[in-house]
């Protein structure tokens, strides 16, 4: 059987600085970190063990997580071209 996952693409905007920068370090434990150039990040949420040992991630992390869960996506991109998305706050740099 063919494994198909879902990517939900979101702009760099909805994620503070701060957080980006935990990204960068890959320091943001239960979430897999990709960079994607100078772009953004590919990232895997573990939703499965955030749900387990709870979600102490930056809030506006938790959200995009959110978003991404709700719509059955199993993938975010963070990519500084994409346009931002109203059911998520953004943040100034």
């Amino acid at each position: 059987m063919m494994e198909i996952n879902k990517m939900l693409s979101l702009s760099t905007a909805h994620i503070t600085k701060e957080t980006e920068s935990k990204l960068s370090e890959q320091s943001i434990y239960e979430v897999n970190v990709y960079e994607k150039s100078e772009y953004g990040y590919f990232i895997y949420p573990n939703i499965e063990l955030l749900d387990k040992r709870g979600w102490d991630i930056p809030e506006d992390l938790k959200k995009c997580i959110g978003l991404a869960k709700a719509n059955n996506c199993n993938w975010i991109v963070f990519d500084r071209d994409v346009d931002p998305v109203d059911e998520l706050p953004t943040y100034e740099w």
